[in-house]
């Protein structure tokens, strides 16, 4: 009889790990399925991620080149406007010698 009672509550312990495992293994199925839910989530990221780095790399080198080119054309506007002060004080300087004579004698020019 302490046999048969021992095979039972054997038999009753299986049934219950079984039963246990059973639960344990659609638990595991369930978060496998989530994970790879979310791995094909992080994945599609992942790829517009890609994407979105390589455009911000080309406009990136196409603002540098803008740059590049407005620094240059700023430059050369500098140069130029050095070179055109000097005339431009010049031609003041000169507008401040006319007197009234001068300024009618050119009156009488456009006529």
């Amino acid at each position: 009889d302490n046999g048969l009672s021992k095979l039972r509550e054997t038999s009753e312990g299986v049934a219950k790990l079984e039963h246990d495992l059973k639960g344990m293994l659609e638990d595991a199925a369930t978060k496998k399925e989530k994970a790879e839910q979310i791995a094909e989530t992080v994945s599609k990221e992942k790829a517009i991620a890609e994407v979105e780095t390589v455009n911000a790399q080309i406009e990136k080198e196409q603002v540098a080149t803008i740059a590049e080119e407005v620094g240059k054309k700023q430059r050369d506007t500098e140069n130029d406007l050095a070179k055109a002060e000097p005339a431009v004080a010049a031609a003041m300087s000169a507008l401040d010698t006319l007197d009234q004579k001068d300024l009618s004698s050119c009156k009488g020019m456009l006529k």
